[in-house]
């Protein structure tokens, strides 16, 4: 549950209800005890990253695409043929207007090359105000959506104060040693 008047940088991912949080992992074990962790990597830089992070006047002035992986990672013990069998379908539902993603994916484990499933994501920061902003793509397992999300991609934007030429701008800071 989230905590009303606190930014979600400063909160995470709020206050535990210890009686909700027993009985979701009481469901998940029930649930189906061969699930794969599954690994998110946002292609948009030299170094994939687990989410979207803009903050350079550049990255924030126009739409933002790119193509979000999601591979299944089993544990090392588990057979090949479960492996292969593994396919599941995910409701993609993102927690901002800004924020535009195919509706549902398919994902698979499959050969090495071809692990895994992903989508497109688009950010679109330029109605944002100035300041600090987060939304998350939320990845919903069909059949199990009252587990809640299997997985999760992040999406932070900065906009930064855009100085326009012959703007002033004057920094005054007094420093008590």
């Amino acid at each position: 549950r989230t905590v009303p008047g606190v930014d979600v940088f400063g909160q995470g991912r709020g206050l535990v209800q210890v009686d909700a949080a027993f009985e979701l992992s009481r469901r998940l074990a029930e649930s189906n005890a061969e699930q794969p962790r599954l690994d998110l990597v946002a292609s948009f830089t030299d170094k994939p990253s687990r989410g979207v992070y803009l903050r350079a006047p550049d990255q924030t002035r126009r739409p933002f695409e790119t193509f979000t992986w999601v591979k299944p990672a089993f544990p090392k013990a588990t057979e090949s043929r479960s492996k292969l069998a593994y396919e599941a379908r995910f409701r993609l539902e993102p927690t901002a207007p800004w924020v535009r993603s195919a509706k549902s994916m398919f994902l698979s484990h499959g050969a090495e090359a071809f692990s895994g499933g992903g989508f497109d994501l688009q950010v679109d920061p330029t109605g944002l105000a100035t300041g600090v902003h987060w939304a998350e793509i939320l990845g919903y397992e069909e059949g199990h959506e009252d587990l809640g999300p299997a997985f999760r991609v992040p999406i932070t934007v900065i906009r930064p104060i855009r100085f326009e030429p012959g703007m002033p701008a004057i920094w005054r800071e007094n420093i008590r040693l």
